[in-house]
This record gives C-alpha cells, structure tokens and sequence, in this order.
C-alpha cells in the first residue's frame, strides 16, 4: 500500500530539503535531492495542469512513447482503466535560472497490481490490449536522473514491487535504469524477454527486403490476380472530413474478421470505441494519425493506423475484409506502408507492436528490437525475496515438468 501524505512528509523531512511551491494539484509532494522533487497525481482531472509540461516532456523524451503521450493516455486512462486505482508520477527539476519554470524530466503513470502468490499490494506501469509499449517518458538529458528519483519514490512510498511490462530491453531507457539500478543496489527479476519487429530507415526502398525478393514476387502476383476483381489503388487518410469514414471502415472490417468472432473486436465494446474514435481523432487534430487503405473498386479492403510521435512511430491496428484473403490484402498494404514510411523522410523508425512470433510481420520486417518484462524489488524484504526466489522456483517447475512428461 502507498504511504500516506503524512508518512511521506515525515520520510522526507529527514533530507533537510524544503519543497518548492507550485500551484498544482498534486496529491503529495516528495523531496529526493536539492533541486529534484516528485509529485504524485491521483485524479483524472488534476492530469490537465500537468498537459503543457507533460507535453514538453513528450517533445524532449529520450524514447518517444506515443501511448503515453496525453492524447493518448488520458482516453485510455477514462475509458479502459475507470475501474483501477491509478497513481501518476511527474519528476520536477529545478531549473538553473531561477526565472525559468521547472523542468519535467520524467513521467510514471501507474496502476494496482497483484502478483501471482504475493501477499501484498504491488504497482506497475500503465498496460492493456491497445497499449502496446510501458515505457515511462524520460528527459534526454536528465534520464538518469528521473530514473534514479523514480526508484527512490518506490522506496518511500513502500512499494515492494515495481512491475516494468513491455519495456525496451536496449537502448538509452535501459542504460538510465542499468545506472539507476546500480546506484541503488537493486537487482530486477526477469520475467519474460522477447523480439519484435522494427523498421529503421535504409537508403533505398529495395533494401528493406533484402533476401526477401521470392515472397515480394509473389505478393505482386496477387495484387495482379486482385486486379482482375477491378480497380485496385492505395490511398491515405488526407483530411479530417474523411476521417469518419476511415474510422468507421476500421471498426467495420475489424468486426468482420476474426476478432469479431472472438468477441474481441472494438466495435464489440461501447468504451473501447469511444476511446478507439477518441484517440484517432486526437492524432488526426495533432498530425500524428496515419491512415492508410488498400481499396478495391472505392472500396475499402485493407486498412491500417499508425500513429507517430518526433521521429518514431508505431503500427498501432491493421484489418482487413477476410473474403479477399487468399490475395492477402493485409500483407499488400504493409508493402505499402513499407514504401509509404521509406518516403516519410522525417520518420526514422517504426515500431510494430507485433508478437515475437507474428509470421507476416516477421517475413516483411528485417530489423528487431529486445523487449523485456521485469520485475524491481525497491529494497523491502518481502520484495527482494520474491524476486530472489522466483527464478529458483520457475527453475524447479520446468525441470519437475520435463521429468513427469518422460515418465508418460
């Protein structure tokens, strides 16, 4: 359970520090260092003082993470996780020139979680099904420092365990929690490691399928084969009159295929659509949505949704009318889309948000980047043992399950 507001002056008392005054309305104030300051949010609406310098932050992060950019997160967080208790974190700088605001330099939105056969109340940054990367905004040139502060947050506020799901496993988020970790001393528990496919810019289009020239062909060959059925052309979402059709056409043909039978499409779901219309028309506002078709005869077939954030983004939807599948639709518009983020010069990854195991992604998309779901003890008792003993313990259940399955 997190400390008190009472708890927490009396921990930080003990540092000598003095909070700056701010009018914002942060639930509870924490010292960490001279200068460095952390305040938690625990409302919906107090977010929105927080969206200018949280914006910034977005601007500046080391790694941009598009679902935890404001016009993303805050549907997400009204619609998906009303039902959750919720905690957000904002690291404030000091800045040097005393006439010049304060500086976010890191930002944690958390919720409740309870792990398998632990006995206490632990956190976790913000995931879901439509949510596909947890990695908190960092400053680029306070990363470090935000991380260190975030640890040390977790120990104050008496969390046992942090819980970092779908998290980069290299890059500069990993050196700022490598660092962070060593100051502290805190060894995290792996739980899962994985890939997934990426595109990064290459210097001419024939590169991004090097090896791959047999299965290009013979997606050539069925959109030839398509072309017989009529007019196939590819077209990109232009203007935000047009955007109630593409959205519509989205939910439309994701209800259609497979996830509609599963029970797991958006249109399925009344807050998932409002928070899928929210968020596309949220990107479409800022320049941030891509919309791309594949449409036969005027007709949509084929239509995906990237979202983009500085020079990263992400291939957040794809659907596609089931009833052309033996001409692969989806696939024909991801070669597309391969083109289509060749000639976007400003954009220098894409991320897909695919399965390590996702068999189209992984023919089309050469490059991978590691991904990782770890657990952070904070230093408590309970938390370190757990953590220490987990992987012992996931050790004795694979062997004990090999032995039983030679024995049948």
């Amino acid at each position: 359970m997190l400390a008190t507001t009472q708890e927490y002056v009396a921990k930080s008392n003990k540092t000598d520090l003095q909070s700056p005054k701010t009018t914002r309305p942060f639930a509870s104030q924490i010292p960490i260092e001279e200068n460095l300051w952390i305040e938690v949010v625990d409302s919906l609406d107090s977010l929105a003082a927080y969206r200018k310098d949280w914006s910034a932050l977005c601007a500046n992060a080391v790694v941009k993470n598009v679902f935890y950019e404001p016009w993303f997160l805050l549907p997400a967080i009204k619609q998906l996780h009303a039902d959750k208790q919720c905690r957000f974190i904002f690291i404030y700088q000091k800045n040097k020139r005393i006439t010049d605001p304060d500086i976010l330099c890191g930002f944690f939105p958390l919720e409740q979680t309870q792990l398998r056969c632990f006995p206490q109340t632990c956190w976790k940054l913000i995931t879901d099904n439509y949510l596909y990367l947890s990695l908190p905004l960092l400053h680029s040139e306070l990363a470090e420092e935000a991380m260190h502060a975030f640890l040390k947050w977790t120990q104050i506020a008496r969390i046992p365990i942090m819980q970092f799901e779908r998290t980069q496993s290299e890059g500069p988020f990993q050196h700022a929690l490598t660092s962070a970790l060593n100051q502290r001393n805190l060894l995290p528990c792996s739980v899962e490691q994985s890939t997934r496919a990426i595109l990064r810019r290459k210097p001419d289009l024939n590169d991004y399928f090097t090896g791959r020239g047999h299965y290009r062909r013979d997606m050539q060959r069925r959109r030839r084969r398509l072309s017989d059925n009529g007019n196939v052309e590819f077209r990109i979402l232009q203007n935000t009159g047009q955007l109630r059709y593409w959205q519509n056409s989205y939910l439309t043909l994701e209800r259609m295929s497979w996830k509609g039978k599963n029970g797991t499409a958006i249109a399925q779901d009344d807050q998932a659509t409002q928070f899928f219309l929210d968020v596309t028309s949220n990107a479409m506002e800022l320049g941030m949505l891509q919309m791309l078709g594949l449409f036969l005869n005027n007709e949509l077939i084929a239509v995906k949704c990237n979202l983009c954030s500085g020079e990263g983004s992400y291939s957040w939807k794809i659907a596609f009318d089931e009833q052309y599948s033996k001409f692969s639709p989806g696939v024909l518009l991801e070669l597309e889309n391969i083109e289509y983020f060749h000639n976007q010069t400003q954009l220098e990854w894409m991320d897909s948000c695919a399965s390590e195991a996702h068999p189209m992604i992984n023919r089309l998309w050469q490059d991978r980047i590691g991904m990782q779901s770890i657990y952070i003890p904070t230093g408590r008792f309970l938390g370190e043992m757990y953590c220490s003993t987990r992987p012992v313990l996931r050790s004795i259940k694979r062997y004990a399950k090999r032995m039983l399955n030679r024995q049948s």
